[in-house]
C-alpha cells in the first residue's frame, strides 16, 4: 500500500466512490465522488492527537464489532493516505451538538467541519472491475449458534484477535472472557460514582 501511495504513475483516491462511467474503450470519463473527510489531507500529519481527545465512542466495524473507535478515526494503522476521517453520523458537531475538541487539539489546523464532497471528472483509458464481496453471515445456519454463544467466531473475527493491531493486541482471549472483564469494569465505575455520591452526602450531613 505504501509503494502504491508513493508511485509517480498511480493516483490513489481513498474514501471515494465511482458515480458514473461514460465513453468507450480507450476513452472513458469516470465521474468520482471524493467524500468529505472533514480533515484536510494535505495538512493532517496522522499524529492521532484528535482521536485521543474525541469523547464519542463508536463500534469499530474494522475489528468486527469487538472494539470501539472514536468519531474521528483512521480505518486502520497502515492506511494510505496517513490521515483521519470524521464520522458524520456520530460526530457531535456534525449532528448539531456542541464539541469541537478535536479542532482545538489539532496543531496542524487540519479539522474542517465545512468541507464538502468533491466531484472529479477523470479521463480513463481502461477500467478494471473489482467488485469485492460480502462476508457470509453464519447466523443464517442455526446449528452454529453464532451470536447466541459468545465464543463462536468467524475466521475474520479470529484474524482480528490474532492481529497486533486488533482488539486484543494479538493475544487470544475468548470473547466471553472479555465480556466479563467489561462488565466488571462497568461495575467498578458504578461503585466509584456511588462512593463519591456517598462522600458528598456524608459531608452535607456532618
Amino acid at each position: 500500500m505504501l509503494d502504491v501511495g508513493r508511485h509517480p504513475n498511480i493516483k490513489l483516491l481513498a474514501y471515494s466512490e465511482l458515480e458514473k462511467l461514460t465513453g468507450e474503450a480507450g476513452n472513458f470519463t469516470a465521474t468520482v465522488r471524493k467524500k468529505a473527510r472533514y480533515v484536510e489531507e494535505d495538512k493532517c500529519t496522522g499524529c492521532g492527537a484528535c482521536r485521543e481527545v474525541c469523547p464519542t465512542p463508536v463500534i469499530d466495524l474494522y475489528n468486527e464489532g469487538h472494539a470501539e473507535r472514536r468519531a474521528i478515526y483512521s480505518w486502520f494503522a497502515q492506511g494510505i493516505p496517513s490521515t483521519h476521517t470524521i464520522d458524520p453520523d456520530h460526530c457531535r458537531v456534525l449532528t448539531g451538538k456542541k464539541c469541537g475538541i478535536c479542532q482545538k487539539k489539532c496543531q496542524a489546523g487540519a479539522i474542517n467541519f465545512e468541507q464538502k464532497d468533491t466531484i472529479l471528472e477523470l479521463p480513463v483509458g481502461a477500467v478494471i472491475l473489482a467488485t469485492g464481496y460480502d462476508v457470509f453471515d453464519p447466523s443464517r445456519i442455526p446449528e452454529y449458534r453464532y451470536k447466541e454463544i459468545d465464543n463462536v467466531v468467524t475466521a475474520m473475527e479470529f484474524e482480528r484477535f490474532l492481529s497486533a493491531s486488533g482488539p486484543t493486541e494479538g493475544h487470544v482471549y475468548r470473547p466471553s472472557d472479555r465480556k466479563v472483564k467489561a462488565e466488571i469494569a462497568e461495575l467498578e465505575n458504578k461503585v466509584r460514582k456511588s462512593l463519591k455520591g456517598l462522600e458528598k452526602f456524608e459531608k452535607t450531613m456532618a
